[in-house]
C-alpha cells in the first residue's frame, strides 16, 4: 500500500543527489521514470480501501484521484 509514496520518496533524493553531482538530465530522466513508476503502482490501488500503522494512514477514495 506504501509503494507509490515510497516510490515518490525515493525519486525525489535520487533526483536532488543528481543534481548535487550536477548531472541536470539524469535528474530530470530520474524525475520522469520514477514518477511513471509510482502512478504504475498507483493505478492498481484506485477503488481500494485500506489503512496502516493502527489506522493513522489511509488510503480512500477521497485520497485517490477518482472524480
Amino acid at each position: 500500500m506504501l509503494l507509490p509514496q515510497l516510490g515518490t520518496v525515493v525519486t525525489g533524493v535520487l533526483a536532488l543527489i543528481a543534481e548535487m553531482l550536477r548531472r541536470p538530465v539524469w535528474a530530470r530522466w530520474i524525475t520522469i521514470g520514477g514518477l511513471l513508476v509510482a502512478a504504475g503502482l498507483a493505478v492498481p490501488r484506485l477503488g481500494h480501501v485500506d489503512t496502516v500503522f493502527s489506522g493513522t494512514f489511509r488510503v480512500d477514495e477521497l485520497s485517490t484521484w477518482r472524480l
